[in-house]
């Protein structure tokens, strides 16, 4: 399992950034203020959250320990994914 990734910001998209470490472009699902503050170019360590599905492998990142905690507990709820828990995480630790 992917827990941490240390590289540059090569793009970054609509939901995701790709991460470039060691020469392999990592797709991680990152929050609207975490894309917010990046500049392609930057380097930026994360931690990730690798979440596997029948058909897909997702990454999700956080820029502390302390979010990805979060996010695992709300991951426990019945009926919260992912997207939904990561969009929480957010809201709970960074809107007033």
């Amino acid at each position: 399992m992917i827990g941490y990734i240390e590289g540059t910001i090569h793009d970054i998209t609509e939901r995701t950034v790709i991460l470039v470490a060691s020469g392999v472009g990592y797709e991680v699902a990152v929050s609207a203020r975490f894309r917010g503050e990046q500049v392609i170019g930057n380097s930026v360590g994360i931690y990730i959250h690798t979440h596997l599905r029948e058909n897909a492998m997702e990454l999700y990142g956080f820029p502390s320990l302390f979010e990805r905690e979060v996010f695992l507990a709300l991951m426990t709820v019945s009926g919260v994914g992912p997207k939904t828990a990561q969009r929480l995480t957010f809201y709970l630790l960074h809107v007033p």
